[in-house]
């Protein structure tokens, strides 16, 4: 009997070198005077969701709130984080069919970027935002399960 053989990988600093959500607050944040602050904020209100200490949903969503995203920040994330890949990128277009990504990251950024080594969408468990009619972020679909701890 043959054994099929999968890997499943987060994204944040696995399939990129970088976190997401630091890396769009640096866009969002560029010419706000109280940039550095507020940057320096992210990665401890992370850190809170990831010890369980508040739901990770919260911690997203506190994040999202101190960044001010919206859809075009995102499309020049994605276009900056297109060039920050890890090291493993021939083995990525290599083994694609057998990639999984499951990640507290966001849907919206992960599909356009993994889809240049045809990691098919299908194979990506991500959250996802919610939009305001402005198409700016406010929240994130709480019912996803990756949204919970």
């Amino acid at each position: 009997m043959r054994v099929k053989k999968y890997l499943i990988i987060d994204f944040d600093t696995t399939f990129i070198q970088d976190e997401v959500l630091e890396k769009l607050g640096e866009i969002t944040l560029e010419n706000h005077p109280q940039k550095k602050i507020i940057l320096k904020k992210i990665p401890s209100i992370c850190q809170l969701g990831m010890e369980g200490k508040i739901l990770f949903q919260d911690s997203l969503d506190q994040r999202l709130k101190l960044i001010q995203a919206n859809k075009n920040s995102l499309r020049k994330l994605i276009d900056k984080l297109k060039n920050r890949i890890t090291l493993y990128r021939i083995f990525f277009h290599q083994n694609s069919q057998k990639i999984f990504i499951i990640s507290g990251g966001f849907e919206e950024v992960i599909v356009p970027i993994v889809k240049d080594f045809q990691i098919p969408k299908s194979h990506i468990l991500a959250n996802t935002f919610i939009y305001d009619k402005k198409c700016n972020i406010i929240s994130i679909d709480k019912n996803n399960p990756c949204s919970l701890q």
